[in-house]
């Protein structure tokens, strides 16, 4: 690293202590190279005093070591619904695994592409956009759920909610003739949807890795970033046990909260309340 012009300042201290100084000048003199209101709290040309309190790097840890939390527990917890998910809208599991592909696609595709034009920009903007993607992602993922009305909820067995089993479908060449029709394929709306929430999670993912710890590391000292990482890395790892501990609750419930189904969780046809781990 170039000392040069930070040696009077610095003098005096040991090698870490002086490579830590010499990282403070510099963010000091690149702070004052730029435009004021670039780290400050606010959005679009409204920053307002009171929110300047919270301009420091313990924020930002803590909001990123969150978001990193949110994600953890996104990925985790989709895993855990996606047989629900499944029998709710009659996809087959190659259909759920293509839609699990969705966050690697968009890091493969975004990983370079953001990671070079996101060092030239305002990254702490670009972290925040990651978490209302985040958001935007977990709101797509219930659609389907409410768009369809719960549709592939209430198909039961015969007469089955209402504490019977009686019209059920035999198989037989007389089945047209019985009544019986051939069940309904899936529709292509919960597919499309549900790959496009995992899509735009990869976006999260990607700033998460390439810009976050970035920018941690630029503006924090060289002996407190191993301990920043580490604590930020922790907090994530948390993210799949409070989404399974989470997921065993929900998975309880019937999907439709308003009804009363006569058949037990056990039931082959109860359709489990996948969605409600998501808002």
């Amino acid at each position: 690293m170039d000392n040069k012009g930070y040696s009077g300042s610095c003098d005096g201290l040991s090698a870490t202590q002086k490579k830590d100084c010499v990282k403070e000048v510099q963010v000091e003199k690149k702070y004052e190279s730029e435009p004021y209101n670039r780290y400050l709290c606010g959005i679009g040309g409204f920053y307002p005093n009171c929110l300047q309190r919270y301009a420091t790097r313990k924020v930002y840890v803590l909001i990123y070591s969150l978001l990193g939390l949110v994600q953890a527990m996104y990925f985790a917890y989709f895993v855990a619904v996606s047989t629900t998910i499944e029998r709710q809208f009659k996809l087959r599991s190659q259909i759920t695994g293509f839609i699990l592909t969705g966050n690697e696609i968009s890091e493969i595709i975004l990983s370079l592409i953001l990671s070079y034009f996101g060092n030239k920009g305002n990254r702490p903007k670009l972290v925040a956009a990651g978490t209302l993607c985040t958001s935007f992602s977990c709101f797509l993922a219930i659609l389907p759920h409410f768009a369809m009305g719960g549709e592939g909820s209430n198909r039961q067995i015969g007469n089955a909610s209402l504490g019977e089993v009686s019209g059920v479908c035999i198989s037989s060449p007389l089945r047209a003739e019985s009544g019986c029709t051939e069940p309904q394929q899936s529709s292509i709306f919960p597919v499309v949807v549900l790959f496009m929430s995992k899509f735009i999670s990869g976006i999260t993912t990607t700033i998460f890795y390439s810009l976050g710890f970035a920018y941690m590391d630029d503006n924090s000292k060289e002996t407190q970033t191993p301990i920043l990482i580490g604590c930020v890395s922790s907090l994530r790892l948390l993210g799949p046990t409070a989404a399974y501990i989470m997921a065993s609750g929900f998975l309880k419930m019937y999907v439709n909260l308003n009804e009363t189904p006569a058949l037990k969780p056990t039931d082959p046809q109860w359709i489990r309340a996948w969605w409600l781990g998501f808002p």
